[in-house]
């Protein structure tokens, strides 16, 4: 599955062309099954990815692989190419982008765990 900030509308994410918008989506998809044949790996793109609402999370599930530095769609050139250096891919828990040191309670809005792993795998039917 692929990841690249952008609209994903209809999207299902089995290329870079088709890639979710979100890497939420991504994975609630592959958590309710609705890939198939099941993913071990998701590809993101360069860019940063928060998780949705306030004390969102992103879950990962055993097994499941999650590799950043991906180019993307986004600029010119191979969107498969991976250099984390030059494409750099952040998970943040700063939901609305407005972290300011200066102003502690722009900080709220944070997620509290931006990742969790979970050491069980889902079995679906």
């Amino acid at each position: 599955m692929y990841a690249d900030i952008g609209d994903d509308s209809g999207h299902s994410g089995q290329c870079w062309e088709q890639a979710y918008a979100t890497l939420d989506r991504a994975l609630a998809d592959l958590h309710d099954g609705e890939v198939d044949p099941p993913v071990t790996e998701i590809r993101i793109a360069q860019g940063t990815y928060t998780p949705s609402g306030t004390n969102g999370s992103f879950l990962i599930e055993k097994g499941v692989r999650i590799e950043g530095g991906y180019r993307g769609t986004s600029v010119g050139g191979d969107p498969g190419d991976w250099d984390p250096s030059q494409f750099v891919t952040i998970l943040s828990g700063d939901i609305s982008g407005n972290d300011d040191p200066g102003t502690p309670s722009s900080f709220n809005d944070n997620s509290l765990h931006v990742v969790l792993i979970s050491i069980f795998q889902t079995v679906r039917p």
